[in-house]
């Protein structure tokens, strides 16, 4: 059984208008103009929990753009973000964490949009057969019951923690 404990966002942030690693823009697959030849070198930064998804892209768009080398670096949005605050370059970061995000806009570690690219609900997740009969984030404060999280210094354990904050829990 699933039920949905807190509602976060991805977000990806072009790191430039134009890519600095690419000779010619790349035309979204929506357009009707002509695909343009594009050439060179697209640099990811992508949350680590992005993996498969930002993998089969990385694949599609090399099959798209043969002449486009895409790097693609995985690891946890803080971590990525610190990388982008000390000049190493980027052409996309795709991140979980809006914490980081407003922080690299706001001290202008990025230029370009941010574009909301997804949406997910954290969901709670128990045996097949529920012997305990959880059904509502409130259950699972009973006694007894062990609640495994993702780390707090991620954006899955932040947004855990703020459901747990209230009285009854022992987070």
């Amino acid at each position: 059984m699933r039920t949905g404990l807190a509602g976060f966002a991805l977000a990806v942030t072009l790191a430039s208008i134009s890519p600095a690693g690419l000779s010619a823009p790349v035309v979204p697959a929506h357009a009707t103009a002509a695909p343009v030849a594009v050439r060179g070198t697209l640099t990811v930064f992508a949350d680590s929990s992005l993996d498969l998804a930002f993998r089969s892209i990385q694949q599609s768009f090399q099959r798209a753009y043969p002449a486009v080398r895409v790097d693609l670096t995985l690891g946890p949005s803080p971590t990525l973000g610190r990388e982008l605050q000390h000049g190493v370059p980027a052409d996309v970061f795709a991140t979980m964490d809006l914490p980081t995000l407003r922080r690299l806009v706001l001290g202008r570690a990025v230029a370009g949009a941010v574009h909301l690219f997804a949406r997910n609900q954290m969901q709670i997740v128990v045996a097949a057969t529920n012997p305990k009969r959880i059904g509502t984030l409130g259950e699972l404060g009973k006694p007894g019951l062990v609640v495994a999280t993702c780390r707090r210094v991620l954006p899955c354990g932040r947004d855990t923690a703020l459901a747990f904050a209230g009285p009854g829990y022992h987070w």
